[in-house]
Formats: structure tokens, sequence, C-alpha cells
């Protein structure tokens, strides 16, 4: 005859979820042609202050910043900064107004 195996009560624990804390404010640096490009993905939560700022080390641009409607020149060899809070969930695209080339993606959360 076989003796019954000894078990493990089952316990019930269950893991609560993580939640990710994002930032206040961030700043967004890029350098277009060197770290720019629409596959460049920056999250940001709701509510959250973002200074982006823009370099243009060869060519003058015309930097515009959707949904939050932000446009601004740039010389080449120069930076502009934009200081703007999010509050609406999706994504931001931040692009050229001259060649329509979109330098970083802003996903607001």
């Amino acid at each position: 005859p076989s003796t019954p195996a000894e078990t493990t009560p089952a316990t019930n624990a269950t893991t609560e979820p993580t939640e990710v804390s994002l930032p206040s404010s961030v700043r967004i640096d890029v350098t277009i042609g060197v770290d720019s490009g629409s596959d460049r993905i920056e999250t940001v939560a709701v509510g959250t202050e973002v200074t982006l700022s823009i370099s243009s080390p060869d060519a003058d641009d015309e930097i515009h910043v959707h949904v939050v409607d932000l446009e601004q020149e740039v010389a080449a060899g120069e930076s502009v900064s934009f200081t703007f809070v999010v509050d609406t969930v999706g994504e931001i695209e931040v692009e050229s107004h001259l060649t329509g080339d979109v330098f970083v993606v802003i996903e607001v959360v």
C-alpha cells in the first residue's frame, strides 16, 4: 500500500500591480541627424512639464511640436527650447516644417 503524499496548503497570495512612476518634469535633448528620428520615442505621463531642446548642427530648420502647436525657427549650429505641459494622452510628433522629418515622438501615457 502506498502512503499519500504530503501536500502544502495553497496560499492565496496576490501580487499587486506595480505602478511605474514617471517624473513630473523631464528634459528631452535632440540633435538633428545624430539622435533624431521617428523611431525615437520618449514616454512621459499626463501632466508632465516637458522641456524639449533641439539642436540643428548642419542646416537652418523650422521645428514644429504637434498637439501643443508650437513652432520656432532654428539656425544652423544653434538650438531652440520649448517648455510645455502635456495634458492629453497620445503621441506628439516633433518635426521639421521644411523637410517633414520627424525628430522625436513624445508618447503621453
